[in-house]
């Protein structure tokens, strides 16, 4: 990769978003030209009570409380990068990339870490980063008062993400994913369940504080098809676009179908025993057997004896699963359902790509 492409593999990080907050306005009398120096953070009070929410949804208890740091909207991006930049580097980045163009994930042309920031940055409220194990909202100064915006609905956004430091104080689900750089289907199925618990306790919460209903899966996957809807973001190549539309609704159907089956106890269960593959989320059926899912399994490619010849150099490798091989059809130009009728049941892939003397290869 150039210097320049190497640079831009290094600006931003992943931002999480959701359509559908149903929530008024908050103004906090805070100063964010403090941000210069010590970090401005949310106060107890307000805080805790969105804690408490966010406990009383999830049915999980914080062991300590979570420190909330306020972020003006101009300093979202460096943030993230900084925090995400310590586990993808810019060199891993550059791998990612080039695997993916090389099997036709992405376009050619695609530069996937722009894709990737552009296509969240300006819809990011709050996020949790586990690195630093608090959650950063994003407010505005208020004209010359020195107070603070938060946004409109920021409070579900906000239990939303408390679900997550919940997720994190429960399980090692969290922590995982954040080593997952080259198992994409392994790292769908755990971000599913995860952003799927966390989507479905903000609708609970909903529930329990104002009496608004709990919307059943397929009214919260037309809301997501809707709000990124392939005509409305034709810049962003498939595979970073359908990674979010997918995982969110399919994780909330999958933790739907869970708690139909054993209640939150279940959903309890499933942070220790998670689904392993993206067949799994989308086929929640085949989870939830009674035989319980089957164990993870890995093909081990000889690099050695499938390179195209012995000066080939491995570039890097990866394993995308029924979600993946979805998308590699689509950007083929199959169409929907002909790609899911394709697609369905695959998992345990690996694919290795080569750099050769004539060019790359995998």
């Amino acid at each position: 990769m150039s210097r320049g492409r190497r640079e831009s593999c290094s600006r931003g990080g992943r931002k999480e978003s959701r359509p559908g907050h149903r929530f008024g306005l908050w103004v906090l009398a805070a100063a964010l030209a403090c941000a210069a120096g010590a970090p401005v953070l949310l106060p107890p009070e307000v805080l805790r009570p969105l804690e408490d929410r966010a406990e009383r949804a999830r049915g999980l208890r914080f062991r300590e409380p979570v420190e909330a740091q306020l972020v003006a909207r101009g300093k979202v991006e460096a943030l993230v990068a900084e925090s995400i930049g310590r586990v993808y580097t810019p060199e891993i980045c550059e791998t990612d990339e080039t695997v993916k163009k090389a099997l036709g994930l992405l376009p050619a042309d695609a530069d996937l870490w722009e894709s990737l920031v552009e296509f969240q940055a300006d819809a990011v409220a709050g996020f949790y980063a586990p690195l630093d194990g608090r959650l950063y909202v994003v407010g505005e100064p208020e004209g010359q008062t020195g107070e603070v915006s938060l946004g409109r609905e920021i409070d579900q956004v906000l239990v939303h993400e408390l679900v997550h430091a919940l997720q994190a104080t429960h399980s090692d689900l969290v922590d995982v994913t954040i080593g997952l750089l080259d198992h994409d289907d392994l790292a769908f199925a755990l971000g599913a369940l995860l952003e799927g618990d966390a989507t479905w306790a903000g609708y609970r919460d909903d529930q329990l504080s104002y009496r608004l209903p709990v919307p059943p899966p397929e009214e919260v996957a037309s809301e997501f098809e809707a709000h990124w809807s392939e005509e409305q973001h034709q810049e962003v190549p498939r595979l970073v676009r359908e990674s979010l539309v997918l995982m969110y609704p399919a994780g909330y159907a999958l933790v739907t179908r869970i708690l139909d089956a054993g209640g939150v106890p279940a959903l309890d269960a499933a942070l220790l025993d998670p689904p392993l593959t993206s067949e799994d989320v989308l086929h929640p059926e085949r989870y939830l057997d009674s035989s319980g899912p089957a164990p993870l399994r890995f093909l081990q490619l000889e690099t050695e004896r499938i390179a195209p010849s012995p000066e080939c150099t491995t570039v890097g490798s990866n394993s995308f699963g029924e979600f993946g091989l979805r998308i590699w059809a689509k950007e083929r130009g199959m169409e929907d359902p002909g790609a899911v009728a394709a697609a369905e049941g695959w998992d345990a892939d690996r694919a290795v790509v080569f750099d050769c003397p004539s060019g790359t290869a995998f």
